[in-house]
């Protein structure tokens, strides 16, 4: 279990530092990354971008695709986004929602009746005692984002004993 972990940590290293190389072009970050995730066994490489901060590669890997129509038939990114791993969970930064909004991305669409702001408020309420207070800035944050376009104020959400069982 913790071998995952740690190799899923190293690679959002690694993959983070890549990103953020302004040497490196967009096409070439594409292909390399495109290499990573299925040498890895991940169907996709999208969710790790996702959660691990990868501005440059997301913005790149969502042109042209439709956000709205992925939505309806798979778990959103923003989704994922909203309820990261322990391994990602610090990587998590506003502009990573930022862009996806950017892109079409919903934050009230629903997917097996829950939205990805449903879901985001059930991981803070769930696991606000773990986070530390630089996450719980982040998550506010990002919530702001999210509120200013157009998540649902007045939401209902599960709470803690949900999650647990």
């Amino acid at each position: 279990m913790w071998f995952g972990t740690l190799i899923a940590a190293l690679v959002i290293t690694y993959a983070r530092r890549v990103d953020q190389n302004k040497n490196i072009p967009e096409s070439e970050l594409k292909c390399l990354f495109g290499d990573i995730g299925p040498t890895l066994g991940w169907e996709s490489m999208l969710p790790i971008a996702v959660q691990g901060c990868l501005t440059r590669y997301l913005g790149a890997k969502l042109q042209g695709i439709d956000l709205i129509a992925k939505a309806q038939t798979q778990r959103s990114l923003l989704d994922i986004a909203l309820a990261p791993t322990p391994d990602s969970e610090r990587f998590i930064r506003p502009e990573v929602f930022k862009l996806m909004l950017s892109f079409g991305a919903r934050p009230n669409r629903k997917f097996e009746g829950q939205s990805p702001w449903q879901n985001g408020l059930s991981y803070l309420i769930t696991n606000h005692n773990h986070l530390s207070p630089a996450m719980i800035q982040f998550c506010a944050e990002i919530f702001i984002v999210l509120l200013e376009n157009g998540a649902n104020l007045r939401t209902q959400c599960h709470g803690p004993e949900i999650f647990e069982q």
